[in-house]
């Protein structure tokens, strides 16, 4: 395997490199399972999700790839104010399988470039971008211990590795994810294939086939689904309401009945 710099051909692929190193070396991160990483995929759907929307504003004929004449002309509405080389760079630094076009799940590299390289522009990202993004930051931090920006197959392992799946299954498991997430088959994961691997993995999981509810959708949703709830238990309410009456007018009934039937077996007593 080569050197980290052999492995970035692009400008910005060696500077996302040298800005993950540096991060490994910042960051004081305790250590992550996979399992723990897990439990973050909800807050990693809404930043995917929100990434998505702005995708659909640049995919200007809809076709569900972004063209470098998209980008380049729509590249001001990320705040991406660039040369034209530079965004040219940007856009081959997406392009991770040379299509000549960014396909949704290759797009979030875009925001990775705003995030780990441009610092001002960053802060200007929607917080559920940066959360997300700093999620799968830091996790890859956490399971790259070697510090050369790479994920070799024992590190995936190791990332694996919980009291609860040791052994065989779990080096069958970490290949079987290792052979998922290297895309380009050289033998390590790059920060790149290890985001894009996630993100396909949490919108398997997370993502709806409507697509995402507006805030005012969810709230309306929420409300009628309250107010069904309300009308379900007051009609269950007044069902109970109604078998107590009649359970009461029966039991009242069958009282009378055994206080008459005492009254003769009383009678018949005292005629013997």
């Amino acid at each position: 395997m080569g050197s980290c710099q052999s492995r970035a051909t692009n400008p910005i692929d060696a500077a996302l490199l040298q800005a993950l190193i540096q991060a490994k070396k910042d960051r004081h991160l305790k250590g992550l399972t996979f399992n723990e990483l897990l439990l973050k995929f909800p807050k990693m759907a809404a930043g995917f999700r929100k990434v998505r929307k702005y995708f659909d504003m640049l995919d200007l004929n809809g076709d569900r790839v972004i063209d470098m004449r998209e980008f380049t002309s729509q590249a001001h509405k990320l705040g991406l104010d660039m040369s034209l080389q530079d965004l040219t760079n940007v856009f081959d630094a997406a392009d991770i399988d040379h299509s000549t076009k960014i396909d949704v799940f290759e797009f979030v590299l875009v925001f990775v470039v705003v995030h780990l390289l441009s610092p001002e522009r960053a802060a200007a990202l929607p917080p559920e971008i940066r959360t997300t993004l700093e999620i799968v930051e830091d996790a890859f931090c956490c399971f790259d211990a070697s510090a050369d920006g790479y994920l070799e197959k024992e590190e995936v392992q190791t990332a694996l590795c919980t009291t609860n799946t040791p052994g065989r299954t779990t080096k069958a498991l970490s290949d079987k994810l290792f052979a998922q997430l290297d895309f380009d088959g050289s033998g390590g994961i790059s920060f790149k294939e290890f985001l894009i691997g996630l993100e396909k993995m949490v919108m398997e999981e997370f993502d709806d086939e409507d697509g995402e509810e507006d805030e005012e959708a969810a709230a309306a949703r929420r409300d009628e689904e309250a107010r069904l709830l309300a009308a379900t238990r007051m009609k269950r309410q007044q069902q109970q309401a109604r078998q107590q009456q009649q359970q009461s007018r029966s039991g009242s009934g069958s009282g009378g009945h055994g206080q008459k039937h005492s009254s003769s077996g009383g009678g018949h007593a005292r005629a013997r």
